[in-house]
């Protein structure tokens, strides 16, 4: 057993991995209450738009003004408070020669002009001088401080610390083409014989699924796998694609094809399980609503016939909802159980191959493009197959995003089915900085000022989802966790789509991080051949989604796209047909039916199959929203039953009332949403 190799897998969010550098007492001293989940001292972008910029007493000027409140803070957290000379600005204070674009200096600290010229007139950045210096007095004044002060002393405390900046130099392990396809080809964990859509999946977690039905249907699941002549009654053909009908029970009914993609299964035929019914007069009724024909159409006439697989080019050529699951493991009623867990997935092989190919991994991954999922995979396969002990960190900015990633990692890393099979022994351990997940028990939860203890600033990779929220200051931070302080031992993941924090996020700005990190000291050739080494996966297939939804959103990307004169136009390629499309329901204020109603939706928030977000950038924007002087009516009054059901600190809400800003929904995953006042309270904002 002594041979056996031990990967510890580490879970924390951005901010509370810099504070445990931060020695306690300092900690308490500069940044109070850092701790908890939503800092009342801590200046977010709601912060910043609706108390310093409307502040009196810093009496902003016009011309200050016009700059709008969103692209100073943009300018301030990413140019100047996490730019590459914010140490230097925090000594020495900021003044218009320490932007390269007013005037080259080499002997003055500068930002580079390529940073800034794209986003700011030279005239703007004279003016975000004058907001940054008067930002500065405000949260002196206030007591307050920002995630960049925070990046900013741990950044100080670290240089106290010669040895976590200079660990020497080591190799980098990489895999030749061979063994490349040989783990690409045992990426995927699942049983990927057969696949079920999101209809299958609600009838079988429903309770209208009896056991005995249960027990037929694994039955006939394993049979069909197993035997070399399959029949079926045939119902109906979708573009080509021939759909069967089979009989579970009296009244039971499931509805499949049998199919091959070259995506899945290695290429050899699987089973794609559309839905089961559990009335069969219901069947025709709902290929009906699903295909949109008329029952005279079906083709019933087909009995017993033998099936032979069909070629499909991908999930969104055939019927229902996504997203599509493999098994989880064997054919069994224990799978069956674990079906729509978020882990539960099946890698294409373009993510297959992102995976093993690349060091750094950098992921362009859109919304419901899989790239949470892959950054777990690729965790859980670099430490599975090392042949010796590893420590591998997962970080995120959102705490529910390392939650899921955990979970995840949890999930993968205990498949003893998948490992044992694929000669792999080894145990494990899943280690949380300061934040518990009660689904996960196995994990054991550290405090911040124990963490660096236990992993000595000697991690073998870091993994960072929704990347597109990082700084350059951050990135340097993150050197010192790392062996030999080596940025090809990260992974990114991120979508310029979906920035929390304005950073001017794009994918060039972020490889020549990379490239000016591995490359010092090297020629301006070497820094060419480096820079082209470094691949960035796009991820642009959406698996999450029904199609109707991916098309609302690249709508609303166009709409964008115009907006900001922006060229840079993504959209997202639906895996899954359109089935439901999204519903703009108006509320008239003076009608007390419209009201209740939404009150309702918004109290049962999370309940249910629905789950409610407003249009606050963050949690203390919710907060405001609810309690403040400017607050929402309906908010209110949800806020204040929830308050009366079960009194709740604010910064706790959320143990009571299930209601999201942008940030905090970031990378969950939601049967439906309600989208509250989107598009109604923005006018301000689209100002800017």
């Amino acid at each position: 057993m002594s041979n056996v190799p031990n990967h510890e897998f580490y879970f924390s969010t951005n901010r509370f991995l810099w504070l445990s550098l931060i020695p306690k007492e300092e900690r308490d001293d500069l940044f109070p209450n850092a701790t908890s989940q939503i800092p009342k001292e801590l200046v977010t972008t709601s912060v910043f738009c609706g108390k310093f910029w409307i502040d009196p007493i810093v009496n902003l000027s016009a011309s200050e003004r016009k700059l709008t409140a969103e692209r100073a803070w943009f300018g301030i957290r990413t140019f100047v408070k996490g730019s590459h000379i914010a140490e230097h600005i925090a000594r020495a204070g900021l003044t218009e020669q320490n932007f390269a674009q007013l005037g080259e200096d080499p002997s003055i600290h500068q930002v580079y002009r390529g940073q800034t010229v794209d986003y700011f007139q030279d005239d703007e950045l004279r003016v975000l001088v004058s907001i940054y210096n008067k930002y500065s007095n405000w949260l002196s004044n206030e007591s307050k401080y920002d995630e960049m002060d925070i990046v900013r002393r741990a950044l100080i405390v670290s240089r106290s610390k010669p040895g976590l900046w200079n660990k020497g130099e080591g190799s980098l392990a990489t895999l030749d083409e061979t063994q490349k396809m040989q783990v690409v080809s045992v990426l995927n964990m699942s049983n990927e014989n057969v696949f079920h859509k999101k209809d299958a999946i609600k009838a079988i977690e429903s309770k209208k699924f009896e056991s005995h039905v249960k027990e037929k249907y694994v039955k006939f699941l394993d049979s069909w796998i197993n035997q070399k002549e399959r029949r079926a009654d045939g119902v109906y053909s979708h573009n080509g694609i021939k759909i069967y009908k089979k009989r579970l029970s009296n009244k039971d009914r499931m509805l499949f094809s049998w199919v091959t993609c070259s995506d899945y299964n290695q290429g050899e035929p699987f089973l794609l399980i559309y839905a089961i019914i559990f009335d069969h007069d219901s069947v025709n009724s709902y290929l009906g609503e699903k295909l949109d024909v008329s029952v005279k159409d079906f083709e019933t006439n087909l009995e017993n016939a033998r099936i032979e697989p069909q070629q499909i080019e991908s999930f969104a050529h055939t019927i229902g909802n996504g997203p599509t699951k493999p098994l989880p493991g064997r054919i069994n009623i224990s799978a069956l159980n674990d079906l729509d867990m978020p882990h539960n997935i099946a890698l294409d092989e373009h993510q297959r191959r992102a995976i093993v190919e690349n060091q750094p991994l950098l992921i362009d991954g859109l919304a419901g493009t899989g790239k949470t999922a892959v950054l777990s995979r690729r965790a859980a396969f670099r430490a599975g197959y090392a042949k010796s002990n590893s420590k591998i960190l997962m970080l995120s900015s959102n705490n529910g995003v390392v939650k899921r990633l955990l979970q995840d990692v949890s999930n993968l890393a205990k498949n003893e089915q998948y490992w044992q099979k694929n000669n792999r022994e080894f145990s494990h351990s899943l280690i949380t900085i300061s934040f518990q997940d009660n689904q996960i028990p196995d994990s054991t939860e550290v405090g911040i000022d124990e963490a660096s203890s236990y992993h000595k600033f000697d991690f073998d990779e870091i993994l960072l989802d929704e990347c597109q929220d990082v700084t350059p200051l951050e990135f340097e931070v993150l050197k010192i966790f790392v062996k030999f302080n080596d940025v090809r031992r990260y992974s990114f993941g991120g979508d310029p789509l979906q920035t929390l924090n304005p950073t001017g996020f794009d994918w060039g700005r972020i490889k020549s991080l990379f490239v000016n990190s591995i490359g010092k000291n090297k020629s301006e050739s070497e820094l060419s051949s480096i820079a082209k080494g470094i691949k960035i996966s796009k991820f642009h297939q959406n698996y999450r989604s029904q199609g109707d939804i991916v098309s609302l959103a690249n709508a609303i990307q166009r709409h964008r796209s115009r907006a900001v004169s922006s060229d840079d136009l993504i959209e997202m390629i639906p895996h899954h047909p359109g089935s439901q499309p999204p519903q703009l329901l108006q509320i008239n204020p003076k009608s007390e039916e419209d009201v209740a109603a939404v009150t309702k939706a918004l109290l049962e928030s999370g309940l249910g199959r629905v789950t409610a977000i407003c249009w606050a950038t963050d949690d203390h924007e919710v907060i405001k929203l609810c309690t403040g002087d400017d607050s929402d009516e309906i908010l209110q009054q949800v806020w204040d039953t929830k308050q009366k059901e079960n009194k709740f600190e604010d910064t706790d809400f959320r143990t009571a009332l299930e209601l999201h800003s942008s940030a905090s929904i970031k990378g969950g995953e939601k049967h439906a949403v309600l989208l509250y006042k989107f598009g109604s309270s923005h006018e301000k904002k689209l100002d800017s």
